[in-house]
Parts: structure tokens; sequence; C-alpha cells
């Protein structure tokens, strides 16, 4: 049992949900404290709760608990057992959260001598050894040495895992940023061409078997490649270099986790399975408690309401978790076409053109994210244009003055000139963080189709003012939202009703039973 909560937790680490992760490794803790406990087992579950604190980021914490291990270790298991190994591995990881890349590498070479001295010289636990060193080389300026260190690597893990483990995908995107690092940024891209069709195809095969809640968070977990594939495809752009494989990168990274959970509520209204329509069923009774749990008050449960919440979770997910299960034979039928940027220019209508807002990291400034803009047009031989916005915190505290100045207190005033003065101040310095790059290249168009991310998603663009003292919507051109580029792909034609739907005389203002929460306690 101890070693299946070890095992579940990584899984749940790895969709980003730590604090299941967690909670899985203290009870594998308090079971193996209950009896006499593997120690290597007890070894590694402390490893894993230091990689647990690096995660939710106290690097602290992570070295704290690490020292526990070995110090627990020490007594147990001979310094020449492989578990040394992957002590180094983490311990190595930790030291380069604490920026100490020297140290790190020199954990990382301790963990390969120990491996060698075994006869372990080309597994995977040696080809993560390596992967961490390389970054650890990188970090102290030394790329050839991390390019060396990262092919090995490469060689090793292919054969062993596969090109879509998350491991090699990790070694792909080490090798983009090494070529990053030397202004090599055609090979940056080619590498992060690669390593985002493996994350793809990776996440398109993970996400199937997911709760819709961890779905949505592992595929939030944006690849670090991805972030320099952006940066290497601006200064290739500034060259005259091609941008497309970038642009068909993130076109499919945003419609992946759309069109899982499109196809999943599809099957779900469809299928006849009677397993499937009483799972439903239950899933929507523990979704309408938990909604209703958040409006009482957490005091009738006597210290217990976070422990209720925490079980109608658990209870949601493995309900969406039993149907995935049911539906998943059934999935192949509703799968969409892949999207590019030359499928979505031919679903631009003429005159169309289309902004396509994303973020991503500066990979030279890892705490700096930043807006990105896509412009393109209806004609796939047009060229794509990539706009950097700049920092996307300078941009969202706009968005929030905006916000702040379209409410009652704010925009309902004694006199009216004075709240629309206040409005169009912030309103126009918005516009020129989010629309004055992009317009010079719209100046064709008589539609444009808006894709926003992150805070973009809560702005009115259509409202902003411009500098004749009108706004967007009066000047045009015609302004339209999508969710996703895939929005204007036509799958299959929908099928059309006949007759008429009549209600008659329903009963609005009939209330409900009131919410008894000791019916949650039982």
């Amino acid at each position: 049992v101890p070693r299946t909560l070890n095992n579940q937790s990584n899984t749940h680490r790895k969709s980003g949900d730590l604090e299941k992760d967690r909670r899985y490794l203290e009870e594998s803790v308090a079971q193996q404290m209950s009896h006499d406990g593997d120690p290597h087992l007890a070894f590694r579950t402390g490893m894993n709760l230091a990689m647990t604190a690096l995660e939710t980021g106290s690097a602290e914490e992570g070295r704290e608990r690490s020292e526990q291990a070995r110090h627990a270790a020490e007594e147990a298991i001979a310094h020449s057992d492989l578990v040394w190994g992957a002590f180094y591995y983490y311990r190595g990881t930790i030291q380069r959260q604490l920026n100490n890349s020297v140290a790190a590498a020199r954990d990382y070479r301790r963990g390969l001598q120990l491996r060698a001295e075994q006869g372990y010289s080309e597994d995977f636990d040696t080809a993560e050894l390596l992967v961490g060193l390389a970054v650890s080389e990188m970090e102290s300026g030394k790329t050839s040495e991390a390019l060396e260190h990262l092919g090995k690597a490469a060689v090793m893990m292919a054969p062993l895992s596969g090109t879509r483990h998350p491991a090699y995908i990790e070694i792909l995107d080490t090798i983009e940023l090494a070529h990053w690092r030397r202004d090599q940024f055609e090979q940056a891209a080619a590498a992060g061409k690669e390593a985002a069709a493996a994350s793809h195809r990776l996440m398109r095969a993970t996400i199937g078997g997911l709760p819709e809640r961890q779905a949505l968070r592992f595929a939030g977990r944006r690849l670090s490649g991805d972030d320099v594939a952006v940066a290497s495809a601006l200064q290739l752009q500034t060259e005259g270099g091609d941008t497309r494989g970038t642009v068909d990168m993130l076109l499919r990274s945003r419609s992946l986790v759309f069109d899982e959970m499109v196809s999943r509520s599809r099957l779900l209204r469809e299928l006849p399975d009677l397993a499937r329509i009483q799972k439903t069923g239950e899933l929507r009774t523990a979704k309408e408690a938990l909604a209703q749990l958040f409006l009482v008050d957490p005091a009738g449960f006597n210290g217990r309401y976070a422990d209720q919440i925490r079980t109608l979770t658990d209870r949601i997910e493995n309900l969406e978790s039993d149907i995935t299960e049911i539906v998943a034979s059934h999935k192949d039928s509703t799968i969409r076409s892949v999207i590019d940027s030359a499928i979505f220019a031919e679903a631009l209508p003429p005159g169309g053109m289309s902004v396509s807002y994303f973020t991503y990291t500066d990979p030279d400034m890892t705490d700096s994210d930043h807006y990105l803009a896509v412009v393109q047009a209806n004609n796939d031989s047009n060229p794509i244009h990539l706009i950097d916005l700049g920092p996307s915190a300078e941009i969202e505290n706009t968005i929030e003055e905006w916000r702040d100045s379209l409410l009652p207190q704010n925009a309902i005033l004694p006199d009216d000139d004075e709240a629309e003065r206040l409005y169009r101040k912030v309103g126009s310095r918005l516009r020129e963080q989010i629309w004055d790059p992009v317009a010079p290249f719209l100046s064709a168009a008589d539609l444009v189709f808006i894709v926003p991310d992150g805070m973009l998603g809560l702005v009115s663009f259509a409202a902003l003012p411009t500098p004749g003292g009108s706004y967007l919507v009066e000047e045009g051109p015609t302004l339209h939202y999508l969710t996703t580029e895939r929005d204007l792909l036509q799958d299959s034609p929908a099928g059309t009703g006949s007759g008429l739907l009549a209600i008659g005389h329903p009963s609005f203002d009939r209330r409900r039973r009131s919410f008894d929460p000791a019916g949650l306690q039982d």
C-alpha cells in the first residue's frame, strides 16, 4: 500500500495536483510508521516529499527533508547501494533551486560515478543525472559541455522510455534552451518544434484519462521549451526567418485541452450506456452539493468543513475518472482535425484577419512573463506577424485599473464628463499596450477575430477609447471574439431538429429544498 501511494503521488505531482501529491505521500509515511517498512521505500518517500516542497516553491523545506531522508537512510542502507544515486539526483535538483549550480553539478557527478561503479552507465536514472548535470552546466555558462551531455542522455532515453515520455521531452526542451543561449535560433526553433510535437502527443494521451480539474491543470503546466520557441521565433522574424512552425505549436497547444473537454462532453450526451447515465447523475448531484457547500456557514461543520470540501472534490474526480473510462473506447470517432496556421488562415473569411494573444516567459528572465500577439490574414501566403507586447504584469495592472473604472462608484459620478474622462484616461493606456502595436498590421481588415489569453479575456476591446474621441467599436474594423482558433473550423454539420418545444407555466418562484450540511457529515 505505501508503495502504491508513492506511485499515485508521483502521478498527481506530474499533473500539477500538489495538494493530493502531498496528501498521498503523508499517508504513505503513516502506513510505513505503523509497521517496520522498507528503508529504501522510506528514503524515496522522504525524497519525494522534498521534491513536492520544491514544486510548491519551498526550496528550504525541500533541502531539510532531503537531509532528514539522508540521515535516516545512512543507518539502514549501504553507501554502495544504487539508491544513493537517486539521492544525489534529488539533492542536485534542490541545489539548483537554491541557485547553487556548482554544488548541484558536484552532486550529479557523484551520482553518475556511483552508477558507473555499479555497472549502470546507460539506463534511465543515468540519463536523468546527465540532464541535471547539463542544466547545471548551462547555468554556469558551459553550454558546449551541456549539449554534449544532453546528446548522450537523448540517445539513452529514447529506446528506454519512448519519445513522448516527460523525461525525454525535458531533454529536448533543454537542448532548445542550450541553442538559445548560444544564439543558434534556427536550431533552437527546430528542437522546440520536436519537443512540442512530443509534448502534444503526451498531453493528448494523458488528459484523456484525467478528471477535468486535473486535465486543465496538467495542460496549464506549460513546458519551458514553448517559451524558448517563442523567443527564438521573435529573433528569427527580425532576420527574415520562418516562424510558422512556432505559431503552429501555439495554436495546437491552445486547442488540445478544449478538444478533449468538448469531445468528452459530446460523448456524455450521446452515449446510451446505462452505467454512464448513472455515473453522470451521481456526478451532477456531487457537483451541486459542492456548489451549495460553498454557500453555507462553515461553523455548522464543527471544524470539518475543509474535510467535507475535500471529500466531495475527491468524489467528483473519482466519478469523472469512471466516466472517462466508459467513453474512452468511443473517442476515435469524435477526434477533431489538427489545426495549424494554414488551416486557420483558410477558415478566415475574405477581408478577415485574426489577433491571437498568448503568454510566454522570457528565457533570459524566467520570472518575467510577456504577452505575445500573433497577427494572421485569411491568405496563408501573407506573412504572419509576431509582436511582443511587453511584461504581462504591467498590462494586467492596467487591466485591473480599467475594470475598476467600470465599477458603479467610479463610472457613475455627478459629472458625466468627469466619469468619461477618467475612463478614457486608463482605457487609452490599455489600448496603447494591447491594440496599438497590432493595429498597423490590420489596416486592410474588415473583420478581426480576437483570441485572448490570460486577463485579456476580461477586456472588451471594442470599448477601448481612440485618440479621436470615439471608441474602437465606432471606428472599425468589426471585432469578434473566439475562445480558441479552433472555433472557426467546421466539424460535421449540426443536425436540425423538427417540431416545436413548448414550455408552459414554469414555476420560477418555487423555492428549492434548503441545504442541510449535516447530511454530508454522515
